[in-house]
């Protein structure tokens, strides 16, 4: 019984820590999420519907998924993410740094 609502708050975890970086950083990226899924969109304002959404993918997004598969993330091609049982606070963390230094990386390359 404490399963899903773990995964849960770990999903949402993840979700804040990128959130609060890319606003802190004032970057146009975000992590959208409903329990252990999520998703990062390159895009600022809110997002309310897939109407809010383009499906063009800026070069700032390819560039970083490139950062993080040289960081060992591969994101699957759909771009959704999922949190599992076994994923640590600790991996959860990981997660994240390696996340926020992909933008960092994009950001010094001139796209963020």
């Amino acid at each position: 019984d404490t399963l899903y609502p773990g995964i849960n708050k770990q999903g949402s975890r993840l979700a804040k820590g990128i959130n609060d970086f890319t606003r802190d950083q004032n970057m146009a990226v975000q992590v959208l999420h409903a329990g252990s899924m999520f998703q990062i969109y390159f895009k600022g304002g809110p997002i309310r519907s897939s109407r809010d959404l383009t499906f063009s993918k800026p070069p700032a997004e390819t560039e970083f998924y490139l950062h993080l598969l040289d960081r060992g993330v591969l994101v699957p091609g759909t771009r959704r993410s999922f949190v599992s049982h076994v994923h640590t606070p600790a991996d959860i963390d990981d997660a994240v740094k390696r996340v926020t230094e992909s933008l960092e990386a994009v950001r010094e390359d001139g796209l963020i």
